[in-house]
């Protein structure tokens, strides 16, 4: 029987726990500062000796770091982010978490890191050389707006350009080989949320009420919507688009004295609204109060906020809102861009939960940083877990600050996708789909619950601090579950909290599922996990293509969570079973189940666009049936050995996939044979064993103009699938609110 993963034991050992080279997933590890640690003066400096101290225990030797950020709480604790690099180039999604406590003491530590990179620092192409590849790529010229050297943390490394581009809501980041030019991937820079505020929003406070607009900078001539001593310029839109960049213009000045008191417009969708310019200032400052009680200080030049109120497309409705730290440019230049749509019927600006819920990513992004996107994937393949975090502690952060745990109730409510923070349903893994706000309702409740344990101030404390100490690199709900028990232990230790409440935000982790939900999710014997897969029937729907067509040419998507079990010493048959229920789409379920033992199954994207697929297993079963399993006997099983399973699904319906596993002594057997129950017909092959290619990035854009049914290779084809995986991740939003 193993133990369960986030019990107090495992995060709060004296002794630290063993590292191996192959370890992946962030090991979270207890401090024990010596003297020469204690002695340092500052959070930073304590860090740097820490890792030092230890750092042959912690496999960590030849590991470079640069400072990246320092938090500090408001209960007078530090969190000190360091980033590896490789000659001082940064190393994408690696590093340490280091909390050092209000006694000076450090007491814990998030490592995640690559340790056996071997690449070369020194770029073949230049960046301009490289945005000219990039262009050459996609038929039209590329300008990076910024540009820099960044290692990937797979295999030995590779060294890349990341550039920042504006060509989409937002900007996009592609990643592009700084030696031959190929595309690795992009992501969209902007984090989304769909709404449409007065002192809540226009339907619960529908009266509006004149409030102080504190920070704003009155001594200036005119006085506009700028404060925060500099930091902080609210716009309204006068032409262009978030891809080719915004036309702003801020010519709101006071009705009268220092006061901007305007009514709302006769009509909603008023472009040139000043009601709702005042109202974005108003409800952004009160979130940087909030972010201060937190112990985050909004107070260096990184911070610089441009905010745009009725923006628009070229003119036409934008029934949408982001953060981007794609920034803009010219006359109200500013690292950071909050763009509040003016929708076809409403206005976003009328429902503070937008503004506060953007506030949220920009908060995270420019304090903490974890969040990789949709579409990011790693060593486990697709990980859009810190996507799907960071959408619900946004959610939490707007509705903490308006004491209201429904999320957009005149925006969203209307479009059946109200989030309602109380509703504690969805569990992981079973309800984890891949689409980030969908997902990060189980974040987004599960910190409600601790608010509503604690009240707001401790609540607060306990999920901030959770987050930010999540790694990078892809951090999973398992770390965000693991983050609010730590730092519940310390508020404890602290005398802010007794034994009873830590233990209750124990049973919240656990109730929710985050005990057990990293990339690979341990079974016993016997028990039972579900997960859900999506189907090619949806990905034809984008293109026009047949899912038969799609299976031609041997497209598959891949389960989110991998498994692992450790048989009994007695055993003499371990048997992986899954029960395929189809959830969307039609046709009989299709998929495969990969075996490997030791570590879990090896995927690669094969570089450029392409999906992963496993190239490092032992085992492969082919199920064409409602249920199947892969038997490892015989002389290919080792009752001492951990083995690690991953499905992929072949077939034309999103399934839902109940998996359990078995390893009781059997009198009868064949070596290394696999069987079916149901009909259906099952092949079992031994894996090759490959390195596996690609980067941690897939990217993150559609590409309309694609379609699947022209004659192509397969390398392209599976290129158009990856272009299109955040339109999938839509369809799949869309068709479950319904």
């Amino acid at each position: 029987m193993r133990s369960r993963a986030l019990t107090a034991a495992f995060v709060l050992v004296a002794a630290l726990a063993p590292v191996t080279a192959t370890a992946a997933e962030p090991e979270w590890l207890a401090g024990s500062p010596s003297a020469r640690v204690r002695a340092e003066i500052g959070a930073r400096a304590k860090a740097r000796a820490y890792l030092d101290e230890r750092a042959a225990e912690l496999d960590a030797v030849a590991i470079e770091w640069l400072e990246d950020k320092e938090i500090s709480t408001a209960d007078g604790r530090s969190i000190v982010r360091l980033q590896q690099s490789v000659d001082g180039v940064p190393v994408l999604g690696k590093g340490a978490v280091v909390r050092v406590g209000r006694s000076g003491d450090v007491s814990g530590l998030v490592l995640s890191v690559a340790r056996d990179l071997t690449v070369s620092t020194v770029p073949t192409l230049s960046a301009s050389d490289a945005a000219a590849a990039l262009g050459a790529i996609f038929g039209s010229p590329m300008v990076a707006e910024r540009a820099s050297l960044v290692v990937s943390p797979l295999g030995a490394g590779a060294l890349l350009w990341q550039l920042d581009v504006r060509d989409a809501p937002g900007g996009s980041r592609y990643w592009v080989d700084a030696h031959t030019g190929e595309l690795f991937a992009q992501r969209s820079l902007a984090v989304h949320a769909l709404g449409r505020v007065y002192t809540m929003n226009s339907l619960e406070t529908p009266t509006p009420a004149d409030v102080e607009l504190i920070e704003l900078d009155v001594a200036s001539d005119p006085i506009h919507l700028n404060g925060w001593g500099g930091l902080l310029t609210v716009t309204n839109y006068a032409g262009g688009t978030s891809q080719g960049g915004f036309e702003l213009e801020q010519t709101l000045v006071p009705s009268s004295g220092q006061d901007f008191l305007y009514d709302p417009p006769a009509l909603a969708t008023d472009p040139t609204d000043a009601f709702a310019q005042v109202n974005l200032y108003h409800h952004i400052t009160s979130m940087k109060t909030f972010a201060s009680h937190l112990g985050v200080s909004i107070d260096q030049p990184s911070w610089k906020l441009t905010a745009v109120a009725n923006a628009l497309e070229d003119g036409q409705p934008l029934d949408n809102a982001f953060f981007s730290p794609m920034g803009q440019d010219g006359t109200f230049a500013a690292p950071n861009l909050i763009a509040i749509g003016q929708g076809s019927q409403n206005d976003f600006a009328y429902d503070s939960d937008v503004f506060k819920h953007e506030f949220g990513h920009y908060l995270t992004d420019n304090a903490i940083g974890y969040n990789m996107s949709q579409l990011f994937f790693n060593e486990y393949g697709l990980s859009p877990h810190s996507g799907s975090i960071d959408e619900g502690i946004a959610d939490y952060l707007a509705c903490s600050d308006n004491d209201d745990a429904e999320l957009g109730e005149a925006s969203l409510q209307s479009l059946g996708g109200l989030r309602d923070l109380t509703d504690t349903s969805k569990k992981c893994p079973e309800d984890i789909m891949g689409e980030v706000h969908e997902d990060g309702e189980i974040a987004g409740s599960l910190a409600w619950s601790v608010r509503e344990l604690l009240g707001k101030q401790l609540g607060d404390q306990v999920v901030w601090g959770a987050v930010s100490t999540l790694p990078t690199g892809g951090a999973s709900f398992g770390d965000l579950g693991r983050g609010l028990i730590t730092t519940a232990q310390e508020l404890e230790t602290d005398g802010q909290l007794n034994a009873m409440q830590v233990s209750q935000i124990q049973e919240l982790v656990a109730e929710r599922g985050l005990d057990e939900c990293d990339h690979v999710i341990p079974l016993d014997a016997g028990e039972s996990k579900t997960i859900n897969v999506l189907g090619l029937d949806l990905l034809g729907q984008l293109f026009g293509a047949s899912c038969a067509a799609l299976q031609s040419q041997d497209f598959q998507f891949q389960g989110l969570f991998h498994f692992s079990h450790q048989p009994d010493a007695s055993s003499s048959v371990l048997r992986f079973q899954v029960d395929a229920t189809p959830t969307m789409g039609s046709g009989a379920p299709q998929f495969s189940i990969y075996a490997r033992k030791g570590q879990h199954v090896g995927l690669s994207g094969g570089g450029g666009f392409s999906l992963p697929t496993p190239v490092d297993f032992d085992l492969q079963a082919d199920v064409d049936a409602a249920s199947g399993e892969l038997v490892i006997d015989g002389a290919a099983f080792d009752p001492s050995a951990e083995y690690f399973f991953l499905i992929m699904n072949r077939g034309c319906p999103s399934l839902a996939l109940s998996v359990t596993t078995s390893s009781d002594p059997v009198t009868t057997t064949t070596s290394s044979s696999s069987s079916t129950s149901g009909g259906g017909t099952t092949t079992s092959t031994t894996g090759a064993g490959g390195s596996g290619g690609g980067d941690g990035m897939v990217d993150d854009d559609v590409d309309d103009g694609c379609d699947c049914r022209a004659a192509g290779t397969e390398g392209e084809s599976r290129s158009a699938v990856a272009l299109a995986l955040l339109g999938l991740a839509a369809l799949v939003r869309r068709r479950r609110t319904r």
